[in-house]
């Protein structure tokens, strides 16, 4: 169909979808992947999940299929192309860099990275001081993204117009 889900990642509306698909994600959580209908998992409030996270919780070795809860800690955040394996439990405030494999317990305030993950620092001790500014006119720019979703789901269907007067004229 036209409209899909993907759209939704890293906008605001993605933690509310995870959340209506029955998954606990606290609030502030920012998704920019959106997990999967059938994974376990906790995100707490302020996280962040990058773009292209493997979120499942799941895997098959041999014949045996192997199912874990998989929990991200409160102003935990997840780099982009990570794995989450079952049972990967994020501390709070911890960073787990992008492309790194978790399999197990990331403490808290530690940043990870590698594959496997292996720790490599202090989370955030790279990053600048002070926290991040909000954003002004916050309803505006929820407004924006409802636009430029409803725009770029319509252009596959406004595509089709010049084709049909063709043929109806």
């Amino acid at each position: 169909g036209a409209w899909r889900v993907q759209g939704l990642e890293g906008t605001p509306w993605a933690a509310r979808y995870a959340r209506l698909g029955g998954h606990r994600v606290g609030r502030g959580a920012r998704l920019f992947t959106l997990p999967p209908a059938a994974s376990l998992i906790t995100i707490g409030e302020d996280a962040t999940i990058e773009g292209e996270v493997d979120l499942e919780g799941w895997w098959i070795e041999g014949d045996e299929l192997v199912i874990g809860q998989v929990d991200v800690g409160a102003r935990a955040r997840v780099g982009g192309l990570s794995v989450l394996m079952p049972g990967a439990e994020i501390g709070a405030g911890a960073e787990v860099e992008p492309g790194s494999v978790i399999d197990g317990r990331v403490p808290a305030g530690e940043r990870w990275a590698g594959s496997p993950a292996r720790r490599v620092g202090v989370a955030g001790e790279e990053w600048p001081e002070g926290t991040a500014a909000r954003a002004d006119h916050a309803r505006f720019w929820k407004a924006m993204y409802a636009v430029g979703l409803t725009v770029k789901n319509l252009l596959p269907l406004l595509a089709i117009v010049p084709e049909v007067l063709v043929i109806l004229a």
